[in-house]
This record gives structure tokens, sequence and C-alpha cells, in this order.
């Protein structure tokens, strides 16, 4: 299996803010890893629930992920909603991979949500959707997935990302801050998948 990572650059290995390893791996995909470390990098607000510009597969190689679907509704109302509100932000590219949140103005909550489990060996499959939205949530110390984008990348849709209302994004944190830790924590996962 080593050979699958042979033609990794190291450039294109970073530290998400939500709290895993990116890496890209050849033919679009990427390579997701997700270790319950109390040092590992990560943003200071959790921007966890998300959506995608392209629809995408995961193959799940090691340990167990949950991946909760939402259906988000704008607010209206306010006194008629019971639970969290988010704001909605745009993913603003900075540099490279690496993204800011960008306010839009427009307020949001659950409107409903299905909780999947997902084990080695299972794929599942995420729509590129505006109105859907996730979140991934390791199960297990250690988590590895492979992502390959399924169809074209919309480019003129931006990803939007939901904020806790009343919270401001860690536009500080840099995917591309924590290179050191990111290559030594890429380095152990493909030793591990080679033995």
């Amino acid at each position: 299996m080593i050979s699958f990572f042979d033609n990794v650059v190291v450039a294109d290995v970073r530290i998400h803010g939500n709290g895993f390893l990116q890496a890209e791996l050849p033919d679009g995909k990427k390579m997701h890893v997700w270790n319950k470390d109390p040092d590992f990098p990560r943003q200071n607000v959790s921007t966890q629930v998300h959506n995608h510009v392209s629809p995408f597969m995961s193959a799940i190689l090691y340990g167990r992920l949950r991946n909760i679907e939402y259906q988000m509704k704008p607010v209206d109302n306010m006194s008629k909603i019971s639970g969290k509100v988010y704001a909605e932000h745009e993913a603003v590219v900075r540099n490279g991979k690496d993204t800011e949140l960008a306010p839009t103005g427009n307020d949001f909550y659950i409107g409903g949500r299905r909780t999947f489990d997902f084990a080695a060996g299972s794929v599942y499959d995420f729509p590129g959707a505006d109105w859907m939205f996730h979140e991934t949530i390791p199960q297990t110390k250690l988590v590895i997935a492979v992502v390959e984008r399924r169809g074209e990348k919309d480019a003129s849709r931006k990803p939007i990302i939901m904020v806790p209302l009343g919270s401001e994004p860690d536009n500080e944190f840099d995917r591309y801050g924590h290179q050191e830790y990111a290559l030594d924590l890429y380095h152990q996962v493909v030793e591990f998948l080679s033995t």
C-alpha cells in the first residue's frame, strides 16, 4: 500500500482547523486523519458544520467515524427556535488550501438531522449541495479515511461554514502553520498503513 502515498508533495500536507490532517494524494484523492492527541493543533472556535461545493465519496481505512447530516433552516422568527443558532460564513481562499471565514449576514438553525456511523471498510457518499451540511466526528483515537471528489467542483460556489452565533471564527489559524507536526503524523500514518 505504500506506493499509493509515494507521489504526495510535502507542501500538500496540512492541518485543518477542525482537528484533522489533510494530505493531497494522486488522482485527486485526499487522505484525512483524525487523531485524538490533546496536542493536535486546532482552531479556537469549532466550525465543524459545513457544506461542500462538489459531491464526494469517503472510504474509511481505519477506525470509526460518525457523519451527522444537517438540514439548515434560515432564521426568520427567533421565538420559534429551540436549539443552537449559527451564523453563515463563506470560506475565502487566503493561501493555497488555507481559508478564512467571512460572514454573510445570514443566520440558520438545524431543521433536521441524520446520524450515520462508519467503521473501517465502509464507504459513504455526500452530495455537493447548498442545502446539505454535515460534520464528522471521530469515534476512535485514530481514524484514517480517503476522500474522492465525485464530479466537477463548481467554481462559482464557495463552501459555507456555520459558526455558532455570538462566536467569531478563528481566522488566525493557518493550515500550513503546523508543518512539522503535520509531516510527522503523515509519516507515522504511512508507516502504519504499510505494515
